[in-house]
């Protein structure tokens, strides 16, 4: 279940290594985009259950997402642009993964030197109406755009983030390639999941 989920993840990331992409998201002082493109997720939990020892269960409430870094492709100013969707699966038995979000897409210009200026997006979550919320899981795909200067979209390259950052009261409790709709924490093990 989980391996099948890795794996995707890892065959989704060697495309994208080696798809033309945009030529933008790598520095101008190298050739190597810097890790996931400089963007970053947080599945921002809020506490809904709690006990003498803190919080046991959180329920997710929003994405964050900070913004990748790109650059011009050429000589001279160009825009870039960039948009993430949500895709939440409700049986990992199936595999199957619907996008349930879609981000408005942001342009800014950028140079060779000077990475575009993007803002961060954030985005609520409504969790389906199911028995377990916490069998429901979440993973947030980029897309990054540059265009020519008529404004048409030259080079298109997705990314689907292989690290998600479990933020509970704002603290940073755990990473994984998805984010569930509740987050457990046990007291006697490891911050995870329940199965």
């Amino acid at each position: 279940m989980r391996s099948r989920f890795a794996l995707m993840t890892i065959g989704a990331m060697a495309l994208t290594a080696s798809a033309a992409g945009p030529a933008a998201a790598a520095s101008a002082a190298t050739t190597t985009p810097p890790a996931d493109y400089g963007a970053r997720v947080n599945c921002n939990y809020r506490v809904i259950e709690g006990g003498k020892y803190g919080w046991t269960q959180a329920k997710l409430k929003t994405f964050g997402v900070k913004p990748p870094t790109l650059y011009s492709s050429t000589s001279g100013r160009q825009t870039v642009g960039w948009r993430f969707y949500v895709e939440r699966n409700l049986d990992q038995e199936d595999g199957s993964w619907k996008v349930t979000y879609r981000s408005p897409i942001q342009k800014r210009t950028a140079t060779q030197s000077t990475a575009a200026s993007f803002d961060p997006m954030q985005v609520e979550v409504a969790l389906p109406n199911v028995e377990d919320e916490s069998s429901v899981f979440y993973h947030v795909t980029l897309v990054m755009f540059v265009y020519n200067k008529k404004g048409s979209i030259v080079s298109r390259a997705t990314y689907l983030m292989p690290t998600m950052h479990w933020m509970v009261t704002r603290r940073d409790n755990d990473t994984e390639d998805y984010c569930p709709g509740i987050a457990k924490q046990y007291f006697d093990g490891p911050f995870s999941v329940a199965s």
